[in-house]
């Protein structure tokens, strides 16, 4: 598989958006199949320039909004950038479900798109790119229970990719990206097929940003809310921590991560999530993912040093793949923020660390990636405050 990058810097005009799009197409050599993963900020959208540049590809499009980005060392809040991949031994399809209301039957909705995304391919795919648009709710949000209905439809095909991301409240919807359009009721996914070995990597935060380790255990639960630790209401556990002593406890909660562990009877961990906690009452903990009875929790705090020490992990670990000269990298929005006055740092690192890479990384609303694979089964689940990355 060949890849190319393109980066749009004009977000106003589409002619001149185009005429630098022919300029950087000549140097692309497209194989038999192709596609493009988008990364775009919402103002290329209005402003007509992301669907001049669609619109004038020979290849399907998906992917999703984003707050800010950085692509083969081109980096900035206002910016398009479109990872083309091409090959003559895979295959791409891409598609979109149908409108995810609030009344949608979600895994109905997934289980259509995934057919008829699948139905393009003339193999079993081997990855799969999901992109969400991020919810006004978040705390009810549909993306997790896609996520689930995508994995219950194939149990081995490992599933990548990330919310859509926008800053604050009072800015444009995050959308989902497929073709010319957007979506913030749409999830846009991508299969590949063919001659493709995808591994992962996810990260959230270094052991030395653990508050608390070991912090309890999950004894009861409800799709994403906690609802006791220890057989202890949860609102009062994290009451009587030292952690929360003299602090306010949902401010407090909103800048730390629960890291949430699964083992197996043998007390081997399958799963390793960063789960933010969104909210507290004094009923339940909503977290960002979905968690279990019997699941570890550990308390960390996301900091500036956590941050620059993780990506530099991430980067590494990319560069360490001979093979894999291809990245798409997602890191959650929370890390810009949690970086402070390095806010810029992170993406810094990754544009000075990936020299021979063609790569794209982008804020995210949410990190889509597989936890295990490679002759396990594969748990695909949506992170928080990580940054993931896939090489190909």
């Amino acid at each position: 598989m060949k890849s190319y990058v393109i980066t749009i810097t004009e977000v106003d005009d589409p002619q001149i958006a185009l005429e630098d799009l022919k300029a950087q197409m000549a140097k692309t050599e497209l194989l038999k199949n192709s596609i493009g993963i988008v990364s775009v900020s919402p103002d290329c959208i209005d402003s007509g320039v992301y669907a001049a540049v669609a619109n004038a590809l020979p290849f399907p499009l998906a992917g999703m909004t984003t707050f800010s980005q950085t692509a083969n060392g081109v980096n900035g809040m206002f910016l398009l950038s479109i990872l083309i991949l091409t090959s003559d031994t895979c295959e791409f399809a891409c598609g979109h479900s149908a409108a995810i209301t609030g009344t949608a039957d979600v895994s109905s909705l997934m289980r259509e798109c995934y057919a008829d995304v699948k139905g393009r391919l003339s193999g079993e795919p081997k990855l799969a790119l999901l992109y969400p648009p991020f919810p006004e709710d978040s705390l009810t949000g549909p993306a997790t229970h896609c996520l689930r209905a995508l994995s219950a439809e194939n149990e081995d095909l490992p599933i990548f990719g990330s919310l859509a991301c926008r800053e604050v409240e009072n800015l444009p919807e995050s959308m989902a990206i497929f073709g010319a359009d957007a979506s913030s009721e749409r999830c846009a996914l991508v299969l590949v097929s063919g001659d493709i070995s995808p591994e992962f990597y996810v990260g959230a935060v270094t052991d030395e940003a653990t508050v608390i380790s070991v912090v309890g255990v999950v004894t009861k639960a409800s799709e994403n809310r906690v609802l006791e630790i220890n057989g202890m209401n949860v609102k009062k556990f994290f009451e009587q921590m030292d952690y929360f002593i003299g602090k306010d406890i949902n401010e407090t909660a909103s800048s730390s991560i629960l890291i949430a562990e699964t083992k197996d009877e043998n007390g081997k961990i399958l799963s390793s999530l960063a789960q933010g906690i969104l909210l507290l009452t004094d009923e339940y903990a909503a977290l960002d993912n979905f968690i279990e009875p019997g699941t570890v929790l550990s308390l960390a705090a996301l900091t500036k040093e956590a941050v620059v020490a993780t990506t530099g992990k991430a980067a590494a670990w990319i560069n360490g793949h001979e093979h894999g000269k291809t990245a798409l990298i997602y890191t959650c929005l929370r890390r810009w923020f949690a970086a402070a006055d390095a806010s810029l740092k992170e993406l810094d690192i990754i544009d000075q660390s990936l020299a021979g890479v063609n790569y794209q990384a982008s804020y995210s609303s949410g990190e889509i990636c597989p936890t295990s694979a490679k002759g396990e089964k594969i748990l695909n689940a949506k992170h928080s405050s990580s940054i993931a990355a896939c090489v190909f």
